[in-house]
Parts: structure tokens; C-alpha cells; sequence
């Protein structure tokens, strides 16, 4: 039977989405990148861009090798380990595409050796990973994924939650808030249930305190939050920074700071109590990683200092479009009268005084604006599908 390849107009889009580095080994190379569909039998099914990844081209040999007769399967060229362990270095690095290619590769071979828990957890993480870039083409066919592995096999309850969580903010990140409080009210309700993990119980506790801060965020962006709710949520998400500092886990550090001051900021419209929250981070922020994260703080602090009006705005507006030009990324939205709004401060430069001429002086001149958010298709019932069969 013949092969359904990829279209060559379809081969260069991903190429250059994935700026022609390999998911398997992370090699990048315009010469060698080729483009493959793992993910189902090539004769059968005509593939669609959320199905490809690239490869060099030698794994991507050892791949078309592995389909051969007594050949090993798939799962065993590749180490879904090792594949993963490097997907989180991209993401730590700010490499977003990367990360998220790395981990739905590592996915399917979990799924290969059967280890459906794992390849659940890897596909959170690619969720993640697609966050801060907004590939909602992706985003949707990765969730879709999770709901295919849960529904057909055993997938432990803790993964279960987590992707649960991580939809939550998917849907809280397109405005979708209504329906981001629905299913967090839904992840908290399965998380509750957890009271083991067997992967180990100090990651579960730093999963337990993360949830929370993704449970705060959307709890106090989407309700009605009085003053007491916003001082309860605020005092859990400081005492859980702090613990988060002891254990050097200072990418949640500043997570939790980040969301404190978004809601002490949006919700309680308390500027200086916001500023406090990232003035504290950005304390260390040398040691952080999060390049998301970062940049958020940075462009917090610029509208503080400007409000007062203090020179310092531009200071961290120099800081943030330096960070930007390197790690493109969409912001979360902010609350605006109407509602929740997408915040792009690269449109609103004009408004803190600083001439162009002067940001190309600094190297800072912005080439674009932030990536394109690409449409999440998922109606609501397959959102209301989804969730239930993740809690079944």
C-alpha cells in the first residue's frame, strides 16, 4: 500500500515550527531535519500538522528501521526517559516548540511499552509546554490524546488531576473563564482523592501546592472574590512561595509570587501590594528559569514605576523586550472593565516614553509582536466529554 506522505508545503510549516530540531536527540539542522508521522500506521491515515514532529534525519532512519521485520520496536531506539528528561530542559530554557515536541514524542513511546500513566504525564507536560506559545491546534489534539489514553487504559487518578489542572488554565489562557472555573472546580474535586503517589510523595506535595496556585488564580480571577477569600488565597500562595524557596524549587517561587501579585494587583487592585510580590522574586531572579514567569513580573513592574512616574518603568521595560526578543511568548490575560482581555504590552510601548531610536541603542527594538494565538477548537460539549471521562 502506497505511503500518504506529508505535502511538501505541509513539511516545510512544521520544519520551521519546530525550527528543524529533532524530538528525539535535539539536534537542529536545516539539512538533516525531516519530517515524520509516528503516531499512526503512514498507509492508512493522511497526516494532519498536529500529527508530524521532526526528526534528524538519522533517528528518523532508525525509525523507518524499527517498522521493519525483526526489527525492535520503536520504544526501544528510543529511551522515552531520556527523550523527556531533555524536554524539560527546553522548556527550561525557554525552547517551548522544542519541549513540547520532546514530550508528545516521549508520549507514544510510553505508550508503546505500555506505561499509559506515563505517557499521560508526558502529554501534561506538552501541554504546558504550548502555553506560553499558544498553539491551539496543538493544544487541542494533545488534550484529545489524554482523553484517548484515559478512556481506553489505567491511567493513575494524579495524572488524571493534573492534566485536569493544566486544561483549566488552557481554557483560562483563551478567556475561556466560565469554563476554566468548571473544570478547575473539577480537578480540585479529583485532587482531593489523591492521597498517594506512588512516583513519590515529595513530588506530590509539590504537585498538591501547585495545583493550589493554579486553583487560586482562576478562583480569583473568575468569582466574586471579597476581600477575606482574596486574603485567604494570598496568604496560602505566600506560605507555599515560601516552602517552595526552602526546597530550591525557585521556578514555583515566583510562580506563586507571580500569581499573588496578578490577583493582589487585578483583583484587589492593590498596585503596591503587587509590586511587593515581584519586587521579592525578581530578588533572585538570576536563579530563575522561568522565562514566562519573567517576563510577566517585568512587565509589572513597568506599569507600577510608570504609574508613579519614576524612571525605573523603563528600566523594566528594557529588561522584558530583551527577554522577549529571545523567548517569544503570549502573556496571560489580564482583566479588563468588559472582562478577561489578552495582554500584548509590545502594542502599548508608545505609552511609557521611550523613543525607538532608544530601544535600538539598548538591542531591544522588538522584530514582531507576540506569536499568533492559533484558535482552540474544542467545542463544549467535547470540553464537557473530556472532563468526564478524566474523572470516570
Amino acid at each position: 500500500m502506497s505511503r500518504l506522505d506529508a505535502t511538501p508545503v505541509q513539511k516545510r510549516r512544521i520544519r520551521e515550527r519546530f525550527k528543524f530540531e529533532c524530538a528525539a536527540c535535539g539536534r537542529s539542522s536545516e539539512l538533516e531535519a525531516d519530517v515524520a508521522h509516528p503516531f499512526e500506521d503512514a498507509s492508512e491515515r493522511k497526516p494532519t500538522d498536529d500529527r508530524l514532529i521532526v526528526l534528524c534525519s538519522g533517528c528518523n532512519q532508525a525509525e523507518d528501521r524499527a517498522k521493519g521485520r525483526h526489527m525492535p520496536p520503536l520504544s526501544e531506539l528510543f529511551n522515552p526517559e531520556e527523550v523527556s528528561v531533555r524536554a524539560r530542559r527546553s522548556y527550561r530554557e525557554g525552547r517551548y516548540s522544542s519541549a513540547y515536541a520532546g514530550h508528545r514524542l516521549a508520549a507514544y513511546l510510553f505508550e508503546m511499552q505500555g506505561s499509559y500513566s506515563k505517557a499521560v504525564a508526558c502529554l501534561v507536560e506538552a501541554t504546558s509546554a504550548l502555553r506560553p506559545i499558544r498553539w491551539g491546534d496543538f493544544l487541542t489534539s494533545t488534550l484529545l490524546e489524554v482523553e484517548r489514553l484515559c478512556s481506553s487504559h489505567n491511567v493513575a487518578p494524579v495524572q488524571r488531576w493534573l492534566c485536569l489542572d493544566r486544561f483549566s488554565l488552557v481554557l483560562y489562557d483563551y478567556r475561556r473563564w466560565k469554563e476554566s472555573a468548571e473544570v478547575q472546580y473539577a480537578s480540585t474535586l479529583l485532587r482531593d482523592k489523591v492521597d498517594d503517589d506512588l512516583r513519590d510523595p515529595e513530588q506530590l506535595k509539590f504537585d498538591q501546592a501547585s495545583s493550589f496556585r493554579r486553583q487560586a488564580l482562576i478562583e480569583g480571577s473568575t468569582g466574586a472574590t471579597g476581600q477575606k477569600k482574596l486574603s485567604s488565597l494570598l496568604g496560602k500562595l505566600i506560605e507555599d512561595a515560601r516552602e517552595f524557596e526552602l526546597q530550591s524549587q525557585l521556578d514555583g517561587y515566583a510562580t506563586n509570587l507571580d500569581v499573588a501579585s496578578k490577583l493582589a494587583l487585578e483583583i484587589g487592585k492593590k498596585p503596591a501590594e503587587a509590586h511587593k510580590y515581584s519586587e521579592i522574586a525578581l530578588a533572585c531572579e538570576v536563579k530563575i528559569t522561568h522565562k514566562w514567569v519573567l517576563q510577566e513580573h517585568y512587565w509589572r513592574e513597568a506599569e507600577y514605576y510608570r504609574s508613579k512616574p519614576d524612571p525605573k518603568a523603563q528600566e523594566f521595560v528594557f529588561k522584558a523586550l530583551r527577554m522577549f526578543n529571545d523567548y517569544p511568548v503570549v502573556l496571560e490575560p489580564t482583566l479588563g472593565a468588559p472582562g478577561p482581555v489578552q495582554h500584548n504590552p509590545i502594542s502599548e510601548l508608545p505609552l511609557f516614553g521611550i523613543r525607538e531610536d532608544e530601544l535600538r541603542e539598548r538591542g531591544v527594538a522588538p522584530s514582531s509582536n507576540p506569536p499568533p494565538e492559533l484558535a482552540l477548537r474544542l467545542s463544549p460539549r467535547q470540553l464537557h466529554r473530556i472532563v468526564g471521562r478524566l474523572v470516570r
